[in-house]
């Protein structure tokens, strides 16, 4: 399992795991971001900037901070 920070732009990955509270834990399910879906990450910016991401066909814009929260395995 990695972060979803460290994945590469255009891979895909399931995600594994979440690492947070009640609180994220409900934005993200609203978001469509939960355990077993699969996620495709679309572009990080290596000095500071979202993360954009791809999942069920939408891309979001997460910063850092949550996307490092976000446990994947690589498929």
């Amino acid at each position: 399992m990695i972060s979803l920070l460290q994945l590469n732009s255009n891979q895909a990955a399931k995600i594994a795991a979440i690492k947070g509270g009640r609180g994220l834990l409900l934005r993200f399910n609203n978001l469509g971001i939960r355990k077993g879906a699969q996620i495709k990450k679309v572009a990080g910016y290596f000095r500071g900037g979202p993360i954009i991401i791809k999942v069920n066909g939408t891309q979001l814009a997460l910063g850092k901070g949550m996307a490092s929260k976000i446990l994947v395995e690589v498929q």
